[in-house]
């Protein structure tokens, strides 16, 4: 018989949602429990918002960009040394604001 081995974990994921009543543009950020790495999911294709795109890479280097292939995108990076959730969440904020609701 062979011995099965389970593991369990929680994990828990602190959400931010940005919406804009100016656009359609939505994006989800969310920070795993412990880790030391973003993700930023949006409704939106690289390519639709290239302005947002690299103006988050100016604010905050991102490791990978792929689509969803729903019509979006995930965007992951990690959290720059000396930097904190909050810090990151304003750079993103401040990207947003710019790019998707100045446009």
């Amino acid at each position: 018989m062979t011995n099965v081995k389970m593991e369990q974990k929680l994990s828990i994921k602190y959400k931010f949602k940005l919406t804009a009543d100016e656009s359609f543009a939505e994006v989800i950020v969310s920070f795993a429990h412990g880790s030391h790495e973003w993700t930023l999911e949006a409704n939106f294709v690289p390519l639709e918002q290239r302005e947002f795109v690299d103006a988050l890479d100016r604010a905050l280097p991102f490791e990978v960009i792929a689509k969803d292939g729903r019509g979006g995108c995930t965007i992951q990076g990690p959290v720059p040394e000396g930097m904190t959730r909050a810090d990151v969440m304003e750079r993103i904020e401040a990207v947003f604001a710019d790019t998707i609701v100045a446009g």
